[in-house]
């Protein structure tokens, strides 16, 4: 019985695969796989009792609330133009170039919302210009854009993993802090660190000292919303959804947006698509929970003399890896692989290790859409681009796995 439930998981889990690979909506394509899952498990008649478990459950209607809120922040903040002073605020206070050419997509990072990445792009074209080669201008642009992902607590993967695990927000953030930091030491020594201080490409207004105080207050204010979330988060130990709310109303009032104007982010900023990965992601991971399944996987792997160790440093690598997507991926190897983390009592430093894996296999995955936007730009080559993360990605893996092991052993 166990080998055919297996069988069928692993058949769903190609199925996923497949159609990820066709661009079918991932929301959709788990509610399938979920569907199939229930049909195998507990027959057609359970369908609506799971689909009502979900819909009433408290981490889906959190989330849900959580990831929308989070959407129409970032549509806020692009439309009111925030972002445009942020960077001129980042311009008129770094006169190193390879300091800006850092701080650009780490900060551009703090904004939610897919295809992000395409508003740093030209930000890093117009401040390097002819000084810096395509392949080096597609890494910087995607790279520390990434090393800032692991930590923020207002990316949707993050969001996802505190939901559907036992740790909150803190533990998370102090976790991912220490890789981001390495993310961003080993892209500054591979790529930033032999570049000169101050290129004839570059050009910043001098600005005396109290100019530059001036443009700090101004980033400072513009960069409140995020702020917010962080105390509201880390130190009163708020509900994310209730910190995005919070962040919600400051950028209101702030920018003195109108009551239409509100209404018209509202409706636009939302995305179905997004909520149907939330609601599907859900899905599936009940029904894998409820179905016992992993940890009957799990069982057999120690059977079999394999250490369930192993298992969860491969699939999450292997996951991010296929489906190239951070929430996807996060989305998924979380529904499989909680029950085991629960069943075995690992602790933060497990979730950790599986939450980073999942996004390393990401980066290096050939289908993900923030890396293919920015080798197309700039008119790189991915290849070249993949083996510059190949050169950068080992010393934060091999401080991921002694992490993990030290937990384990």
């Amino acid at each position: 019985m166990l080998l055919l439930r297996l069988i069928i998981l692993i058949l769903v889990m190609l199925m996923i695969v497949v159609l990820n690979k066709k661009k079918f909506p991932l929301g959709l394509t788990l509610i399938i796989g979920a569907i199939i899952l229930v049909i195998s498990n507990f027959g057609f008649s359970a369908i609506s009792y799971y689909l009502f478990l979900t819909l009433t459950n408290n981490t889906t209607l959190e989330l849900l609330i959580a990831v929308s809120l989070i959407q129409i922040l970032g549509y806020m903040i692009r439309e009111t133009g925030r972002m445009k002073r942020v960077v001129k605020s980042l311009y008129e206070i770094f006169s190193d170039f390879r300091t800006l050419l850092m701080i650009i997509p780490s900060v551009i990072a703090l904004i939610p919302g897919p295809g992000v990445v395409m508003l740093t792009a030209p930000m890093i074209e117009e401040v390097s210009k002819e000084v810096i080669p395509p392949n080096k201008k597609a890494f910087i642009n995607f790279w520390f854009r990434a090393a800032i992902h692991f930590c923020n607590p207002i990316s949707f993967a993050f969001i996802i993993a505190i939901s559907l695990t036992n740790v909150n927000t803190k533990q998370l953030f102090l976790m991912q802090l220490p890789l981001t930091i390495i993310m961003l030491f080993s892209g500054y020594l591979l790529e930033l660190k032999k570049l000169p201080r101050e290129v004839d490409g570059f050009v910043r207004v001098e600005s005396n000292e109290k100019k530059i105080l001036k443009s700090i207050f101004v980033l400072l204010k513009n960069c409140s919303f995020l702020l917010l979330i962080l105390f509201s988060t880390l130190i009163l130990d708020f509900r994310m959804s209730w910190a995005i709310g919070l962040s919600l109303l400051l950028v209101y009032i702030q920018e003195k947006i109108t009551l239409h104007d509100l209404l018209k982010i509202f409706r636009k900023g939302f995305s179905w698509k997004m909520a149907t990965l939330v609601f599907g992601m859900m899905f599936f991971s009940i029904i894998v929970e409820e179905s016992s399944i992993i940890e009957g996987i799990s069982s057999l792997w120690v059977q079999l003399g394999m250490p369930v160790e192993v298992l969860l440093l491969i699939l999450p690598l292997l996951i991010g890896w296929v489906v190239g997507a951070y929430s996807g991926a996060v989305a998924v190897t979380f529904a499989l692989l909680t029950p085991i983390i629960q069943s075995y009592n690992l602790g933060i430093i497990s979730v950790g290790v599986v939450y980073s894996l999942s996004k390393i296999g990401v980066i290096l995955s050939p289908v993900n859409s923030s890396v293919l936007l920015s080798v197309e730009y700039f008119k790189a080559s991915l290849l070249h681009v993949q083996k510059k993360f190949m050169m950068a990605l080992p010393i934060p893996t091999v401080v991921i796995v002694v992490l993990y092991l030290l937990e384990t052993i």
